[in-house]
């Protein structure tokens, strides 16, 4: 039985109370030009719901344990719907991959598939580059203009324009920012107050720290280490540093052996996929 499908027929699947995203003229030229298009970023950033905006049907991996199933004996029914099929947390099915690029040479039309995802399988070797078939496009958390905090008045390619800048009277008080700086940019704290919103963030960084979020049950994580190299980050976030000092900060310190200290912090990025980088 192929998995039930959301959407059909000339049906819109925007959720309700999506917020357009600036990523979405770029994805809506990509799927007229190339096969498929994976849409990648942090956890919770929206990625889902862009999808959607643009998707004809779905199938949802995390969600749908028949999909999954079906997805290791026939991969081609999982593929069966309207195009574009959104391919939610494809790597939960990792062999979806080869599978949409292969389609994608056989449909010779551009705009057939959406993957979307926020960790990486745990085995590189089924996947292919994809490319000339699948383009990236990385998403990253809401901006102030996304979030409406911004009007937009001042454009960036207008600057890159020549065009002139018209000053204007900016609305948000100095506290409403602090408030938007406290929050974040994440889709699902839209409405949140910061108090709230700050409990939320904690609870999201805790979870990021226990929970292997890529799926590889093979290699534990500490997370006393991953908090660490989260913080490590953030404090140079703003400055360019070497790998070998986030290995020293993030990895356990100065007395770990160079090739453990140079390690860890390798391993433990793909569980610490919560920032806009890569």
């Amino acid at each position: 039985m192929v998995p039930a499908a959301t959407g059909g027929g000339t049906e819109s699947l925007t959720p309700a109370g999506y917020r357009p995203r600036v990523v979405d003229g770029l994805i809506a030229e990509q799927l007229r030009t190339m096969g498929a298009v994976l849409i990648e970023g942090p956890k919770g950033c929206g990625k889902t719901w862009t999808g959607l905006r643009h998707a004809r049907s779905v199938v949802r991996f995390d969600a749908d344990a028949s999909a999954r199933g079906l997805a290791a004996i026939s991969p081609e029914a999982v593929l069966d719907g309207e195009r574009p099929r959104l391919l939610d947390e494809w790597q939960l099915a990792p062999r979806m991959w080869n599978h949409a690029r292969h389609a994608c040479d056989h449909a010779a039309e551009p705009g057939q598939f959406l993957l979307t995802g926020s960790a990486l399988p745990t085995n590189e070797i089924v996947r292919h580059s994809g490319a000339g078939r699948i383009s990236r496009t990385r998403q990253r958390t809401m901006s102030l203009f996304e979030t409406q905090m911004s009007t937009g008045q001042v454009s960036l390619a207008g600057l890159l324009a020549g065009k002139p800048v018209e000053p204007g009277r900016a609305e948000p008080e100095f506290r409403d920012v602090l408030d938007v700086l406290c929050i974040g940019g994440w889709p699902w704290l839209a409405a949140a107050a910061p108090a709230e919103a700050q409990r939320r963030l904690r609870e999201y960084l805790d979870e990021v720290r226990h929970v292997q979020i890529n799926g590889d049950s093979t290699r534990s994580r500490d997370p006393v280490l991953v908090e660490r190299l989260m913080i490590s980050l953030a404090r140079n976030s703003a400055a360019t540093v070497p790998v070998s000092r986030l290995a020293v900060e993030g990895g356990g310190g100065a007395a770990c052996s160079p090739e453990r200290t140079a390690e860890r912090p390798r391993d433990l990025w793909a569980a610490v996929r919560v920032a806009g980088g890569s």
